[in-house]
């Protein structure tokens, strides 16, 4: 389900210092829909990097705002040392 979502995102994503697709609402297509409807579901299924890009789509887009959905998220993948999401756990702490 990933590599078939990141297939679908194409051009449309663009990489992170982790080489974790980000993408925004700028942009959005019926394949950006789809391809994060498949992020979910392998999120779901403890999919650790399409758990960071459902956090990142509820937090930037194109996904709806989501806050505690998405710290929760990152709480869980920064337990287990993924850089980027400790960060945001950090910034959470802050506001």
């Amino acid at each position: 389900m990933y590599d078939l979502a990141l297939h679908l995102l194409g051009s449309s994503a663009s990489r992170d210092t982790t080489g974790v697709h980000i993408v925004t609402s700028v942009g959005k297509t019926q394949n950006t829909e789809e391809a994060y409807q498949f992020l979910l579901q392998a999120s779901l299924l403890g999919h650790k990097r399409a758990m960071e890009l459902v956090a990142w789509g509820q937090l930037l887009g194109p996904l709806p705002l989501d806050i505690e959905s998405a710290v929760e998220k990152f709480q869980t993948l920064g337990s287990l040392g993924y850089p980027n999401s400790q960060m945001v756990i950090f910034y959470a702490l802050l506001i």
